[in-house]
């Protein structure tokens, strides 16, 4: 009987050495979060407490995110890491137990790890069986496919720290997040890391400070780094009446990849939304109808919004890539319902059945705040509305989605705001 002998190649073999070494750091990396608490920047004998907070129910320790760009503007990724330390002071401070981690479907969550430090240095880590998936907008009336980690803190008590850290990887054009440095508890520090193509220009906006980002610059075909870190934030405190919470907070607020300019945030849009106005038999026909008898250009767009407005029930559906691109004109009209960008693609598609120059506009309303025009961003917005430019001295603006709005008006929210 003939024995084959094989042997292990030398590279092999460190390919080999060099798994295991990976997996016993790995354990013991897990091991000591359990066990052992260690700190590079802070010390957990020296943490402040309601003596030096005495009007605060929790403290924001520690506070860091790491975004990675590791695609390109042709198949763009990336990996987000947080990192977060809170000490509760107080029952006012319990409500920093309670964890959420939302997510899309171009995207997933990966090595979650929470732990509660007694005020004694008892350590107590979470249990991953308490960890739950859940939509992230249980009690709203939509349908929509964004969900969230979530979990609880255990074993919680006056005077005690919480940390966790967990990875996010994302897929396709990745939505640069809005990073807060401020918090409603006080916050000692807060840091954000932006890894990106060297040849990528970061296009970015601070707001409420005035920090200048620490940059290593790498050459050509490797990463730069960007880090902006704050320290002692104030605690925001929330007053009746006041603006948005992007208009008041401390944060950084980054620009996605490839879009310097206004021109390429319309491009953007306009290669989503364009494509669903298309008309199909069924929108020619309701289009001929509702102005067969019409006067004027003007009553025709009216009989046309009037329908829209008082016909077409508002549904948000955000579901993938619906969270931005409208619905098709022919599928909103044949389920008689959609959000803010399905009611205006039909509206337009109704109105340039019948000749009438009619475009999908994008506007952020006064609850959203005013949005800044020196950064270019799809995301500043938080709603659609139809604009005819052909219509009167300066063109008619259309809301659909506001049932108790006439022709020619807009409700308060939409008024005197950049589109």
């Amino acid at each position: 009987m003939n024995a084959v002998q094989k042997t292990i190649k030398p590279t092999s073999l460190l390919i080999v050495l060099i798994a295991l070494i990976f997996i016993l750091f790995s354990c013991a990396h897990n091991s000591d979060w359990a066990k052992r608490i260690a700190w590079d920047e802070i010390e957990f004998a020296n943490l402040p407490g309601e003596n030096e907070y005495p009007d605060a129910g929790a403290i924001v320790i520690f506070d860091e995110g790491k975004m990675q760009i590791i695609g390109s503007n042709e198949f763009p990724a990336s990996l987000f890491e947080r990192h977060r330390i809170v000490k509760i002071l107080n029952d006012r401070g319990q409500s920093y137990a309670n964890i959420a981690i939302p997510y899309t479907p171009k995207s997933w969550i990966e090595n979650i790890q929470a732990r509660t430090i007694s005020p004694r240095g008892e350590i107590k880590a979470l249990d991953k069986k308490y960890i739950y998936d859940v939509n992230l907008y249980p009690r709203f009336i939509f349908y929509s496919d964004q969900r969230a980690k979530i979990f609880t803190m255990p074993a919680i008590e006056d005077g005690s720290v919480i940390e966790y850290r967990y990875q996010m990887r994302i897929s396709g054009r990745s939505l640069w997040p809005s990073w807060n440095f401020q918090d409603f508890a006080p916050t000692l520090k807060s840091r954000f890391t932006l890894e990106a193509p060297s040849e990528w220009k970061v296009n970015y906006k601070l707001y409420h400070t005035h920090l200048e980002p620490e940059i290593d610059k790498a050459p050509s075909g490797f990463k730069s780094s960007y880090t902006w870190q704050e320290k002692d934030v104030p605690a925001f405190k929330s007053e009746f009446a006041m603006p948005s919470l992007n208009e008041s907070l401390t944060r950084l607020e980054i620009a996605p990849l490839g879009m310097s300019t206004w021109d390429d945030v319309a491009l953007w849009y306009d290669g989503l939304s364009e494509p669903q106005i298309k008309a199909d038999k069924e929108i020619k026909e309701l289009a001929l109808a509702l102005t067969r008898n019409s006067a004027s250009d003007e009553e025709k767009l009216r009989n046309i919004y009037e329908w829209v407005r008082d016909q077409v029930r508002y549904v948000a559906v955000a579901i993938g890539i619906g969270g931005y691109q409208p619905h098709p004109a022919e599928e909103v009209l044949s389920n008689r319902y959609g959000d803010c960008k399905d009611m205006a693609t039909l509206l337009c598609s109704l109105a340039r059945e019948v000749g009438i120059e009619a475009y999908e506009v994008l506007v952020s309303t006064w609850q959203n705040g005013v949005p800044d025009t020196s950064l270019p961003s799809p995301f500043q917005f938080n709603h659609a509305i139809a604009y005819c430019p052909a219509m009167g001295d300066s063109g008619v603006w259309l809301d659909a989605t506001e049932k108790g709005c006439p022709f020619g008006e807009l409700p308060w929210y939409d008024q005197n705001l950049p589109v």
